[in-house]
């Protein structure tokens, strides 16, 4: 998804829990990060960053590859996207 970025334009978005996406707009960096990966016929097809306090209130506790689903969960429209170069910036991801 493309988004456009108050610092660096349109940029390629994420999506990530509502609290990673309001600390990193206030200049914080994050850490602690858990990642959902959804896999098609072995190949990741999204993949959605959730601080571990969203990620528990789910029932993620860990890093989690897991099948596509015909739907996704109510808890992936909670999410909000953020600026891939922001997340970046602000993490331990690259």
């Amino acid at each position: 998804m493309m988004i456009k970025c108050d610092e660096h334009g349109f940029s390629n978005g994420l999506l990530v829990s509502p609290d990673i996406k309001e600390q990193i707009q206030n200049s914080m960096h994050y850490t602690n990060i858990i990642t959902i990966d959804y896999e098609y016929k072995g190949d990741v097809v999204d993949s959605f960053y959730l601080s571990e306090c969203f990620a528990q209130k789910y029932g993620f506790f860990c890093n989690k590859i897991l099948t596509l689903p015909d739907d996704y969960p109510e808890w992936v429209s909670k999410l909000a996207p953020l600026c891939e170069k922001c997340f970046q910036k602000f993490t331990n991801f690259r």
